[in-house]
């Protein structure tokens, strides 16, 4: 097949809207023979938008892609207003369903690659801030509800089931077609009197695309209320819309005490959580996953602190040889994008003490420049590299070059540095990144990743 052909292939399998990174990870995980170069430029040609589109590819070759935002497409058999992206305020499913739509009667939601290591009920076996947002939803909804697995099909939340890597928009479109009809036909197993029922997905096009035919031929209407949401606002509204039928803002707070005087305020207990700290933490949620923010250390450094010399949040992004190197230190696949999430400058709680720490001096100091006393970041890429690098120690010049190599950098200030704990506890929720260890559910990286940090702790001669 030529590029063209496979560019068109990545595209129908990719969930909308998708990043261009997410088509340069097909092409590595699909077609690594193709050249990155080569790729950008089928890219250009493809996009209907792009500058230059016309002089520069043949009119007999439709355009295959839509830009909507930087770094962001969508198919361009799609009309311009199935793709334009939305307000950063997710709207709820039913501002999105005409007036005189019945409620739905049924909610599917989609699996996720991530998953728990044991056999467990299929509502707890996935394991991200998606699905999690998505299964909150369906029970707060008080309708039956269940799990679309691209393995067994239709699974009821209790079901138990192991782990297992089957991703449906990998699938050729006649293994779809027949989940799809299998799907429908356990649905109708389970639910008999299905005409005229709405149902609800909340999953990714290659999931929703083939229940389309063969429910609609039983009479149900499916609905995808949140499919022209990117990621960030997705679990935006999944953190602010509880209950379906409910958009109303959060009721009033209590009346102060009054006999506490009015402009009290204690300087030394930690400030509660605001109302705005999910929302806040989906919002840099979706900044600090967004690989086109991201810079090379050598780029941070050459833009100088200003503007980093302040609290906030960072995260770090491993390009598909770095993946690599760590998937052999590791023995576990890991794949290319966000590894690592953190802040700097955080308040300390209970002491109320204000860290000296800012974005800049946790990067360039800490992370860059070899401060692994002060870095856990540096500690666990040493923990995994030092085999593959074969590393003297967690200062070893040979990773400061891996990391200048193989990472980028997101940096993003938080101007409120007793806040920033919990906001960084949001982001991480949703982010949940594979190399953060701390407050984060297991999975098979991070108890891989406890035994290497711990035996490179113990060993002869490590520091204490």
């Amino acid at each position: 097949m030529t590029v063209w052909a496979l560019l068109a292939e990545c595209a129908d399998q990719l969930d909308e809207p998708f990043r261009r990174s997410e088509i340069v990870g097909w092409f590595r995980r699909h077609h690594p023979e193709v050249n990155e170069a080569t790729l950008a430029a089928h890219i250009q040609a493809a996009t209907e938008n792009a500058a230059n589109r016309a002089q520069n590819t043949p009119a007999s070759r439709p355009p295959l892609l839509r830009r909507v935002e930087r770094g962001l497409y969508a198919r361009a058999d799609l009309p311009p207003a199935a793709t334009s992206p939305q307000p950063s305020t997710a709207r709820a499913p039913q501002e999105q369903r005409t007036p005189a739509a019945p409620p739905p009667g049924i909610v599917l939601i989609g699996c996720v690659a991530t998953k728990r290591a044991a056999a467990c009920a299929a509502a707890d076996l996935f394991d991200s801030a998606l699905f999690r947002g998505r299964r909150r939803h369906a029970v707060a909804s008080g309708l039956p509800w269940y799990i679309l697995s691209a393995k067994f099909g239709l699974l009821d939340p209790d079901d138990v089931i192991g782990p297992y890597d089957v991703y449906l928009a990998s699938q050729s479109p006649a293994y779809k077609k027949a989940w799809g009809e299998f799907v429908t036909a356990q649905l109708a197993q389970r639910r008999p009197s299905l005409r005229g029922t709405v149902i609800e997905v909340h999953a990714g096009a290659a999931y929703a695309e083939p229940l389309r035919a063969p429910l609609a031929a039983l009479g149900t209407t499916l609905t995808v209320p949140l499919q022209h949401l990117a990621l960030g606002e997705q679990l935006s509204w999944y953190n602010t819309h509880h209950d379906p039928d409910q958009t109303t803002a959060p009721p009033p707070a209590e009346p102060s005490d009054p006999t506490e005087p009015p402009d009290a305020e204690p300087t030394d207990a930690e400030p509660a959580v605001t109302p705005d700290t999910a929302g806040q933490g989906a919002r840099l949620a979706a900044l600090l996953a967004d690989p086109d923010q991201g810079l090379t250390p050598a780029e941070i450094l050459a833009r100088g602190p200003a503007g980093l010399q302040v609290p906030g949040l960072y995260s770090w992004h491993v390009d598909a040889a770095g993946a690599a190197s760590l998937s052999r230190g590791i023995g576990l696949p890991l794949p290319p994008g966000l590894i690592y999430a953190g802040q700097a400058g955080a308040t300390r709680w209970p002491s109320g003490k204000r860290s000296a720490s800012t974005l800049w001096t946790r990067i360039t100091d800490m992370h860059l420049a070899g401060s692994a006393e002060f870095s856990t970041f540096r500690r666990t890429l040493a923990a995994i590299l030092s085999p593959v690098l074969c590393l003297a120690s967690e200062n070893d010049p040979r990773l400061s070059a891996w990391i200048s190599t193989h990472l980028r950098v997101i940096a993003v200030p938080v101007p409120d540095p007793g806040q920033l704990g919990h906001v960084e506890a949001a982001v991480l929720d949703l982010l949940d990144p594979p190399l953060n260890l701390a407050g984060r559910p297991p999975s098979p990286i991070r108890q891989r990743l406890t035994t290497l940090r711990r035996a490179r702790t113990t060993a002869p001669g490590s520091a204490s």
